[in-house]
C-alpha cells in the first residue's frame, strides 16, 4: 500500500535487484489514485455558538464529522491529530501543538456524528473588528467553513444614567411597589 498520493494519476517506478544474477531490474507503472470510499461518505461541518461576538469574547467552535450512511464507518488517523480549525488562513489552532504519534480511530455508527469542541480565546489570539472566515477540518476526511463577525464592545452607560432613569420613573416605581434599593 502506498500512502500520501494525491487523487489523480501517478507514475510508480520500482527497482529490484535479482538475487541470482545481481542485475538491477526496473519496472514502471501508471496508477490511478481515487478518493477513499470512506472519505466520500463523511460530511464535515463547522459552526460557532454565535454569529457575532464582542471584541475580547471567547468563540466556541464545533467541528463535526457526520456519517449519513447506513453502515458503520471508522475514521483512521495517523496520530492524535484528528481535527483542526483555521481563522482567515492566518491562525491555525494546531500550529503550536504536539500530537501523540500513535494510530487513532473514531468509529461512527450509522447516521451518527462526532463533535470536537474548541474555544478560541480572542484575549490570547485577538481578531480585528470585522468579518472572519473559520475553516474546520476533520483531518484527511474533509473541511467546511463559516463566517463570524467581531464588533466593538459597547461603551459603559454614562455616569448618572441610572439615577436619571430612577427619577424619571420614580413615581411609577413607587406606585407599583417596586423596591429599588
Amino acid at each position: 500500500m502506498i500512502k500520501g498520493l494525491a487523487v489523480g494519476s501517478a507514475e510508480i517506478k520500482v527497482l529490484y535487484k535479482e538475487p541470482s544474477s545481481g542485475n538491477l531490474l526496473t519496472a514502471k507503472a501508471t496508477v490511478n489514485v481515487t478518493e477513499s470510499p470512506v472519505r466520500s461518505l463523511i460530511t464535515a461541518s463547522v459552526k460557532t455558538d454565535k454569529v457575532a461576538y464582542l471584541a475580547g469574547e471567547k468563540i466556541k467552535i464545533s467541528v463535526t464529522a457526520e456519517n449519513p450512511s447506513a453502515q458503520t464507518i471508522t475514521l483512521n488517523f495517523s496520530s492524535s491529530y484528528q481535527t483542526d480549525y483555521v481563522i482567515d488562513k492566518t491562525y491555525r489552532w494546531s500550529s503550536d501543538k504536539i500530537f501523540a504519534h500513535a494510530l487513532t480511530a473514531v468509529v461512527l455508527p450509522p447516521f451518527s456524528t462526532k463533535n470536537w469542541e474548541f474555544i478560541h480565546d480572542t484575549a490570547v489570539n485577538p481578531l480585528s473588528i470585522g468579518t472572519h472566515n473559520i475553516q474546520g477540518e476533520v483531518v484527511g476526511y474533509g473541511s467546511a467553513a463559516t463566517k463570524i463577525s467581531i464588533k466593538t464592545s459597547p461603551p459603559p452607560p454614562p455616569i448618572g444614567y441610572f439615577e436619571s432613569f430612577e427619577s424619571g420613573f420614580g413615581g411609577w416605581i413607587q406606585d407599583h411597589q417596586i423596591d429599588c434599593e
